[in-house]
């Protein structure tokens, strides 16, 4: 409880409840769009530039196996979570398939959110996990394809789709500015370290903010949700999060912080590249039902509850 607490009062937070605020009693307070957008793509590079250079001091042998098995549970999970919801609810295989992407894939902001909540604590992660999430954004795209087109093949390999996956602009400048942070080194981005580094947190303040007001214009559509569909993006996170603390302890060994981020990005859910991929990849599915679930319930329950809780589950799986 003191977790969630202290999780609840850092400036974070507290910009995102403004936000849900603003927007619940239908304020003027509003980010224009283009200043949103470029606010993402700042955040986004500069997560890429910071875990590039704090990579270049790790040798490699120690990031090859968190990268194969970050990329293997964001291809595997949605294959669980479309059994899960085929299973438990009536949706149909293509929202099946697009909601399950969701949740197979990263939330770069819940990830950043984690590691601001460890550094609040003295708790320092593995510096390569950044390379992690990075990886993390793309299977899960071709699992849902997978899942939606099993009977059209030619409709999985078309360029389109490649396009949409593999060159969506959130992991280009996540790849991209992580392979620019570990080429240039500590020495090379000493000159734009006060603007990618320095100013970040006050970026992600007003980044959270932005979204506060995105849940809130959600919430109808989560009213209207159907109940075993709302606790699907309540109970699925925390499975994919013991999924990943598990991995994370028993299998790569990492330390606390590492294991707390890593089952983190196993619970998060994609609110920016996988949304954009299915409105073209699986156009038959409805963006509001998928944005409601990961933006409007999973979200939220994770930077509220959820970081603090693995934080917790973590520490338990250590000493266990």
């Amino acid at each position: 409880m003191d977790l969630i607490l202290l999780n609840l009062l850092s400036p974070l937070i507290l910009c995102f409840l403004l936000g849900v605020f603003a927007g619940g009693v239908k304020s003027d307070l509003h980010i224009p769009e283009a200043f949103s957008k470029g606010i993402a793509v700042y955040l986004m590079l500069s997560i890429g530039l910071q875990g590039g250079v704090k990579l270049s001091h790790v040798g490699s042998q120690e990031v090859i196996l968190p990268l194969l098995a970050g990329a293997f549970l964001s291809f595997a999970i949605p294959f669980l979570a479309f059994a899960i919801l085929r299973n438990t609810t009536s949706l149909d295989k293509d929202n099946a398939a697009a909601l399950s992407a969701h949740y197979g894939s990263i939330g770069i902001i819940t990830f950043a959110t984690a590691v601001e909540f460890l550094r609040a604590q003295n708790i320092a992660a593995e510096e390569f996990l950044v390379a992690v999430a990075a990886i993390m954004e793309t299977p899960a795209i071709i699992s849902a394809l997978i899942l939606s087109h099993k009977s059209k093949k030619i409709e999985l390999i078309s360029w389109p789709v490649f396009k949409g996956i593999f060159f969506h602009g959130s992991v280009l400048l996540l790849l991209g500015g992580f392979l620019i942070g570990f080429l240039a080194g500590p020495e090379g981005v000493a000159p734009v370290k006060p603007f990618f580094f320095d100013l970040f947190k006050g970026f992600l303040c007003i980044f959270l903010l932005d979204i506060g007001c995105s849940v809130a214009s959600r919430f109808k559509t989560i009213a209207d949700l159907n109940w075993k569909v709302f606790i699907f993006a309540i109970y699925m996170p925390i499975l994919n999060a013991l999924i990943g603390i598990w991995v994370g302890h028993s299998l790569l060994h990492l330390s606390l912080g590492g294991v707390t981020v890593f089952g983190t990005l196993c619970a998060s859910s994609s609110y920016i590249a996988v949304p954009a991929a299915m409105k073209f990849a699986i156009p038959k599915a409805n963006p509001a039902l998928y944005m409601a679930l990961s933006l409007g319930i999973t979200f939220p329950f994770n930077i509220f509850v959820g970081i603090p809780l693995y934080f917790e589950l973590a520490q338990l799986w250590a000493n266990f």
